[in-house]
């Protein structure tokens, strides 16, 4: 669950944790409704961290964090996320499926792959982003994540050559 409010008045503030420890005095942001598993909320950077009342679950909150939205993408496109300093995997998928947009004039679904992560202690890194798609030429983007939410938006160019 994603959480990007900032709210106003008395006893709106929370804690952040894994877990936190739920308040229950009738004046919570968030009543999670489930009476057991485990349900993680994101708090989005310079956001207000909402105070929880939980039925049972176990409620962990992160805050400050970013998202990086990778949008535009063809089906069957692969993406990937790594750290320049290591070259260690950050975040990818196979295939994105995530619907991102429709264009009805020419009949094409668009996907899009959405990275989170801790703004605060990631923003400022040095990342490369690849794009594979076996229609479509390979890109590679060098960029540095940000602090707060990004969005990256792809145009695959389509490969001639490519062997159908």
């Amino acid at each position: 669950m994603d959480w990007s409010s900032s709210l106003t008045g008395t006893g709106y503030s929370g804690d952040t944790g894994t877990p936190v420890t739920p308040t229950s005095n009738g004046n919570e942001a968030i009543f999670v409704n489930v009476a057991s598993g485990e349900i993680t909320i994101n708090v989005a950077t310079g956001a207000t961290t909402p105070t929880i009342k939980s039925a049972g679950a176990i409620v962990n909150v992160a805050a400050g964090l970013a998202t990086l939205e990778i949008t535009n993408l063809r089906a069957n496109t692969e993406v990937r996320i790594y750290k320049s300093s290591d070259n260690s995997e950050l975040s990818g998928t196979e295939n994105a499926t995530t619907t991102d947009t429709y264009d009805a004039t020419n009949n094409i679904q668009y996907y899009k792959h959405t990275y989170s992560y801790a703004g605060g202690s990631l923003g400022g890194t040095s990342v490369y982003i690849v794009v594979f798609n076996t229609d479509y030429w390979d890109i590679k983007l060098d960029y540095t994540l940000k602090a707060s939410n990004d969005s990256i938006l792809i145009q695959q160019v389509y490969d001639r050559v490519s062997i159908v």
